[in-house]
């Protein structure tokens, strides 16, 4: 696991360049969040180092955590304790030979969409069971991709917003929240309290960590 931190400075970049390569007729609307471009970022990343691993370009899987308070039409308390998400995922198309990688821009719009998406479809759910159901069914899509083995996964869950840094058990703020690894690829996104930022905490391989620190746009926008 290694900590890679994307400064408010190098965020609003990225930002500026998701909006140049869009459309016209959506530039002006075109308003982005820091977790997109630096989720994006991250997986364009990895999809080059799965890539170079294999030899070949693989189908690859966005998985992103999403926490359901305030997105649901249920009676939940926004601060209520317990277990409250989902999974949402964006699947790429298979690979055409010859045809071009997908880079920063195109993952910026596969990412935004599949957000979107989520969005408005748990925003339409009004029943428990329902709910328990459509939950269920997103776990168990994460769970058959992994088994097999066939499509780069790429699992992200952001903790931003949670207000972490202003947890205090007795012995001031803390001045660093960070994540516990595990034994499986995952990439935590924390706010950065000194910068106003975001840390990203990521799980791989280390054949994997070597390709990924040597990404030229990793290196250009990260620390």
């Amino acid at each position: 696991m290694s900590r890679f931190r994307f400064s408010s400075n190098s965020i609003s970049k990225l930002k500026a360049q998701a909006r140049q390569y869009a459309k016209d007729s959506m530039a002006n609307d075109f308003q982005l969040s820091r977790v997109e471009v630096v989720s994006a970022l991250i997986s364009r990343a990895l999809v080059d180092v799965d890539q170079h691993r294999r030899g070949e370009q693989r189908v690859f899987v966005v998985y992103m955590t999403v926490n359901l308070r305030r997105k649901i039409n249920l009676a939940i308390p926004a601060n209520s304790c317990g277990n409250l998400f989902a999974l949402m995922f964006a699947r790429s198309d298979p690979p055409i030979v010859g045809e071009s990688k997908l880079e920063f821009n195109g993952m910026v719009n596969l990412i935004r969409h599949m957000i979107a998406d989520a969005k408005t479809k748990y925003a339409m759910v009004g029943d428990g069971e329902e709910l328990c159901s459509m939950v269920g069914t997103s776990l168990t899509e994460l769970a058959k991709t992994w088994c097999t083995g066939e499509e780069c996964l790429i699992n992200f869950t952001s903790w931003c917003l949670f207000r972490l840094y202003e947890n205090d058990f007795g012995w001031g703020r803390p001045v660093l929240v960070s994540n516990t690894p595990v034994n499986l690829g995952s990439i935590v996104l924390i706010d950065d309290e000194e910068s106003g930022g975001i840390d990203a905490w990521i799980t791989v391989n280390e054949d994997e960590m070597i390709l990924l620190k040597q990404d030229p746009e990793i290196l250009a926008f990260t620390s």
